[in-house]
């Protein structure tokens, strides 16, 4: 519900100009959605941080954060 619930949110004017979205297991289950918007968003509306990590308690399975700022 990443993405519904951001663009709910910008929709509704009820994020500041320095809001910062932030998104775990954006690759595990993942929300590819999410990740595509906010990689088609990149320099425009918002600079992302990539952050690899893996699935919490163990280390096979590898996750994404992402750590968005939306431009003022």
């Amino acid at each position: 519900q990443y993405l519904p619930d951001l663009k709910l949110l910008l929709e509704n004017d009820l994020l500041s100009n320095a809001a910062v979205a932030v998104a775990d297991n954006v690759k595990f289950p993942g929300a590819p959605d999410y990740l595509a918007y906010m990689n088609s968003m990149e320099g425009k509306l918002w600079n992302t941080t990539h952050h690899e990590t893996h699935v919490e308690y163990q280390t096979l399975i590898k996750d994404l954060v992402l750590v968005s700022k939306r431009k003022a």
